[in-house]
């Protein structure tokens, strides 16, 4: 067992249990995969899948994880990649198994990462918080996503509506 999945589980419950018990977080992102039974997005029997996106935890509501506007600053580096009003979600814990108690933790499990490069399907993302245009939420897509990193990952969503896809 490698020195990082042995720290991987005390970090996660410091640096993401403590933000979420005095309400630092208050976005819920919700990951929302459109399957389809076709040969390509759009044909066939549609099935929609709602996976809470959560830090450390499976109450949702409870460990919201990390958003914030990307700034100006990022969108100029991105080399046209980024723009204004774009949100990036994380840094995310990669999925885990605590090797003291044996207890599971993480983001994003294998099945969620998978769907993300699958075709055919259409991943949106629900963002919820006290700023957002209806109670709903607002709707984004993935723009870019970041899964390679041993300690966390990211993705960067970019604003479609307010209306559930």
């Amino acid at each position: 067992m490698s020195f990082i999945s042995q720290i991987l589980a005390r970090y996660d419950a410091l640096a993401n249990g403590i933000p979420n018990l005095f309400g630092i977080r208050p976005f819920k992102v919700y990951l929302k995969v459109t399957s389809w039974s076709g040969q390509t997005a759009g044909q066939g029997a549609r099935v929609d899948t709602i996976y809470p996106i959560l830090v450390n935890s499976e109450v949702d509501g409870y460990n919201n994880p990390y958003c914030k506007q990307l700034s100006q600053k990022d969108v100029v580096a991105s080399g046209g990649l980024f723009s204004d009003m774009m949100l990036q979600v994380g840094p995310l814990v990669p999925s885990y198994t605590d090797p003291i108690t044996g207890q599971t933790g993480g983001t994003l499990p294998g099945t969620i990462e998978q769907a993300i490069k699958t075709s055919p399907q259409e991943i949106h993302v629900n963002v919820q918080w006290a700023g957002a245009s209806s109670a709903s939420g607002d709707w984004f897509e993935i723009v870019s996503s970041n899964f390679e990193s041993v300690y966390s990952y990211y993705f960067t969503v970019k604003k479609e509506g307010t209306q559930n896809p």
